[in-house]
């Protein structure tokens, strides 16, 4: 339950809500809320009141949304007691955000900074920080060096721009500052910026999570920050809206390949050069491919969508998934893959992997020849009895193909090839070969009868859609199992 104290509510009224909080007459909360407060308008009274509130709650999740002080020491004491009461939890998070970007405040980077040093006194650690909508100069990066190297065992760190396509595409806006500028030591002062946050990742040898969205960050910073990651501990890696190219892909490609790699999530989504057309840009897919195909075999979850993708690029990785084994999720929305791609990609169906249950391929693509592109999906899907979530374009969806992935959902995997359950029991059962099979037949049975709600669902639905208006009509049953046989592919998806 979160508590949500506005700094535009009176005072009386902040500080009944912390007085009864504090005497155990409200609900337990998990969350806490401060927005828009100015501190500089805010009684001590009214802060003391958050501090004992906080101690005495044990809140492990804090939120500081547009909070603004003139006397950086004011923001620095809230922002370190905050801290330090979410550290005391486990799995404590600090979220730090401004709607509209702005500089990093120093109030905000001494704050963190003091808050992490008296974590080395109280033997307690910040599991999750999250900056947003805030610009990063070499001054106060380097405070958030200091701060984060007082804090080696954090977890997850999220680092997100708040800028509008105007900013980026006109002032050259990234989250290290402005790169459309002729000024020297403006462009040493961004890579230095760089080098600081390269150190930082290199502090953070248990980092799990690193999530830089909309950062907008140009190609060739991007490579250096991915350089300062831990390939044997990062296991969710977020890039949506950055500007990821030649050097980017090059860093991203030693990772997925180290011989340790722990990376389950990449999310590669909207990788935007700067004035893109209709706000797309092309992403090549040839290093992707390859990786997926041979040599990692950790990733789980693949996320491409919002950029163009070649075709060609659309059928390397179509063959690789046909070799990949971990991969459970993949997401190619809005990507502009004509109808040769998207044939590319399920031509290989039928040979995925069966970890492979989720594809999204939905949203703005460039399909002709819907019809023809409908029914080679639905043949390949015929063949594979593993997927379970398949996202089309609006023209190449079909209620055969809707038809086929709920039977994969209830079991169609037993259904067709019963003996590879025998041959799963057979094999992990030390007892007689005897009674094995009396196992799996009894397993392969209870599978059956499984399927049969699931089978008689659709039935029904069908019924009703022919019959809705038929009000005289009382043997629906026997209507709607005749209308189910009659489908065109049924048999085929039973025999």
């Amino acid at each position: 339950m979160r508590l949500f104290l506005h700094g535009r509510s009176q005072p009386s009224t902040i500080m009944q809500k912390l007085e009864m909080g504090c005497n155990n007459q409200l609900p337990s909360y998990t969350s806490l809320l401060l927005s828009n407060w100015n501190l500089d308008d805010t009684m001590d009274d009214v802060l003391d009141a958050v501090e004992t509130f906080v101690s005495k709650q044990a809140i492990p999740d804090i939120i500081l949304q547009n909070c603004n002080s003139d006397d950086p020491g004011r923001l620095e004491h809230l922002v370190s007691v905050l801290l330090n009461t979410a550290a005391s939890q486990r799995g404590g998070s600090l979220t730090i955000r401004y709607d509209k970007q702005r500089n990093f405040p120093l109030g905000v980077a001494k704050g963190i900074l003091l808050g992490a040093k008296q974590q080395l006194f109280t033997h307690a650690s910040l599991h999750s920080l999250t900056l947003k909508g805030m610009t990063f100069t070499a001054e106060t990066s380097l405070i958030l060096q200091q701060a984060l190297s007082n804090i080696p065992s954090l977890q997850e760190l999220t680092i997100r721009g708040n800028f509008t396509l105007h900013e980026v595409d006109r002032r050259g806006c990234t989250i290290i500052g402005r790169q459309n500028t002729k000024s020297i030591k403006h462009l040493q002062e961004m890579e230095c910026t760089i080098d600081i946050f390269y150190d930082i990742l290199q502090g953070l040898s248990d980092l799990k999570v690193l999530d830089l969205q909309q950062c907008h960050v140009p190609d060739e910073y991007l490579a250096d920050i991915l350089e300062g990651l831990y390939p044997e501990t990062l296991e969710i890696l977020r890039l949506n809206g950055n500007m990821c190219g030649e050097e980017s892909q090059q860093m991203l490609h030693e990772i997925l390949i180290h011989e340790q790699c722990a990376l389950k999530e990449l999310d590669l989504s909207w990788q935007r050069q700067p004035k893109a057309s209709k706000n797309f840009s092309i992403l090549p897919l040839g290093w992707l491919a390859k990786v997926l195909a041979k040599d990692n075999t950790s990733l789980e979850t693949l996320n491409l969508s919002d950029n163009r993708l070649l075709d060609q690029d659309v059928a390397e990785l179509a063959v690789a998934l046909k070799n990949n084994i971990s991969l459970q999720s993949i997401r190619m929305q809005n990507c502009r893959i004509s109808a040769r791609g998207i044939l590319a990609l399920f031509h290989t169906l039928p040979h995925w992997s069966e970890q492979l249950k989720n594809v999204y391929v939905d949203g703005h693509q460039r399909v002709e020849k819907s019809s023809s592109t409908r029914r080679k999906i639905y043949q390949g899907l015929l063949e594979n009895v593993y997927l379970k979530h398949l996202d089309l374009p609006d023209s190449c969806q079909s209620r055969r193909i809707a038809w086929v992935l709920e039977l994969n959902k209830a079991g169609r995997r037993i259904l067709l090839n019963p003996s590879e359950l025998e041959e799963t029991d057979a094999s992990s059962s030390n007892s007689s070969s005897e009674s094995s099979s009396s196992l799996a037949s009894s397993d392969y049975a209870v599978v059956q009868d499984a399927l049969w709600p699931t089978i008689l669902e659709r039935a029904d639905r069908i019924s009703r859609q022919e019959y809705l208006l038929e009000e005289s009509c009382t043997n629906k049953g026997a209507s709607a199992m005749f209308l189910l046989l009659r489908e065109k592919g049924y048999q085929s998806l039973v025999r």
